[in-house]
């Protein structure tokens, strides 16, 4: 019985390991899910149980916010040099209320 309880002990800490890794690896790569799954040799059934856990999802959705951060601060950077492209979309997408949009 002593052997059991180790031997899950066990594979749960591998699996909080491994849950981590994929998580450090997922901030490194923006949120890239298939990327990391792939680069670390992981199902994606195992992804999808451990997005069961209240724990590890929230963790992916501060993955999320820091990948919207640092696009958001490559779009003000382009903003802010003047790049029209990303001043027109901007203005489409935040700007909506003042009458910014694409006719179609």
């Amino acid at each position: 019985m002593r052997k059991n309880q180790n031997a899950l002990a066990t594979a749960a800490s591998i699996e909080e390991t491994n849950k981590r890794e994929f998580l450090e690896k997922l901030k490194r790569s923006l949120g890239r899910v298939n990327v990391v799954l792939d680069e670390l040799g992981i199902e994606k059934e195992t992804f999808n149980k451990w997005c069961e856990d209240t724990y590890f999802s929230m963790k992916l959705c501060e993955v999320d916010d820091y990948a919207g951060d640092i696009v958001e601060g490559l779009l003000y950077k382009k903003i802010s040099e003047g790049d029209t492209q990303a001043i027109l979309f901007y203005c489409e997408t935040k700007l909506r209320n003042r009458g910014y949009y694409k006719k179609t």
